[in-house]
């Protein structure tokens, strides 16, 4: 049974309509990632995680996609394949030409952005995916997943636990650049962000007062 959506946190409702607020609204474990393609109707795509605390998690499917030819997979991480297309198989049961492609190990943490639009929250919004070493001290790469500049329903995507950080901005910092990559986190938000991830029992359900940087 799939569990309930859990409505979003009421610190929402708080955010001075005139600033930036960032939030890590998710925090994964250390796993390898792969992408799979394979036909059905056309041309599709899966993306597959591997940790060892919970297995392979098939994280979602779609089309369309540019079928593999092969397998893309380093020698060491070919004994996942087994566990990786049975996983597959087991969501998309007609597809063929099943092929994987690695694309990493790192801990995916999921920072949002909420944008005001004409003095109020909840209609905009940016979330950017970072990729982490096991122990979340470097980065390796960071990706705009998603959007809205004043142009979402009300707060949809907003976190049932939204972790703050201390720090707004004026101005718009997680907008996507080129291929829809965000650009280097400015010094004062990276900073920021690192206190968050690095004191997790700590309280960050409490955005920060207005003015802050």
């Amino acid at each position: 049974m799939r569990e309930a959506p859990r409505p979003p946190s009421p610190s929402y409702q708080t955010l001075d309509g005139h600033l930036h607020y960032y939030a890590v609204v998710r925090v994964e474990d250390f796993e390898d990632h792969f992408t799979a393609t394979f036909h059905d109707v056309e041309g599709a795509y899966c993306h597959v995680s591997v940790s060892t605390a919970r297995g392979v998690q098939l994280r979602g499917c779609g089309y369309p996609a540019t079928i593999m030819q092969h397998d893309e997979v380093p020698r060491d991480r070919e004994r996942l394949l087994p566990a990786l297309r049975a996983a597959v198989l087991d969501e998309e049961t007609r597809a063929r030409a099943l092929h994987f492609r690695y694309e990493g190990s790192y801990r995916a943490v999921y920072l949002e952005e909420e944008v005001p639009c004409e003095g109020k929250h909840g209609n905009g919004y940016y979330q950017a995916e970072l990729r982490y070493d096991a122990d979340l001290k470097v980065v390796a790469e960071q990706r705009f997943l998603i959007g809205s500049t004043c142009g979402a329903a009300p707060f949809y995507w907003a976190s049932p636990e939204p972790r703050w950080l201390p720090f707004t901005s004026t101005r718009t910092l997680l907008a996507p650049g080129d291929r829809g990559v965000v650009g280097p986190l400015p010094p004062e938000l990276a900073a920021a962000l690192q206190e968050v991830l690095s004191t997790p029992k700590d309280d960050h359900t409490r955005p920060p007062e207005a003015g802050m940087r």
